[in-house]
């Protein structure tokens, strides 16, 4: 078994140490993966700032009494879409769903391409990502 922190600092040495056993090591392939893994670490640790800075800001207003809101994590999914407490129902209407993102394309309309559609929760005309391009997303219920 190859040491992860060998492989990382000295990949060279591990490429000779391999080719004398008769294996192949792409060194240049290793070094732009390991900027790419490097480059994820960075963004789950902001990532999980973030959430703590969210997880705290959301104690610190239910300390206060305050309510945390619908979605105080500004979550993605389709959960986070309604109200909460949700109704019994969950929707009033099945939501359009333009990507794996639902909500978060909801709430930041500045990323995402626009369409038309109707908020399944509040009954109120709300745009929609569009499905592939930057075409707006046709409504069905138009159709």
């Amino acid at each position: 078994m190859i040491d992860p922190k060998l492989l990382r600092n000295e990949p060279e040495e591990v490429a000779r140490n391999l080719a004398r056993r008769g294996f192949h090591l792409d060194v240049e392939a290793l070094k732009a993966l390991e900027g790419k893994r490097k480059h994820w670490d960075v963004e789950v640790d902001r990532l999980r700032a973030e959430r703590n800075a969210n997880a705290k800001a959301v104690g610190m207003a239910k300390g206060r009494g305050e309510e945390a809101g619908d979605n105080p994590w500004d979550a993605q999914t389709l959960e986070w879409f309604t109200t909460s407490p949700p109704p019994h129902h969950n929707f009033y209407r099945l939501p359009q769903i333009r990507s794996e993102r639902p909500t978060w394309d909801y709430n930041h309309p500045e990323h995402r391409s626009l369409g038309h559609g109707v908020d399944p929760v509040h009954h109120h005309d709300v745009v929609h990502a569009a499905a592939v391009g930057g075409d707006p997303a046709p409504d069905p219920e138009s159709a």
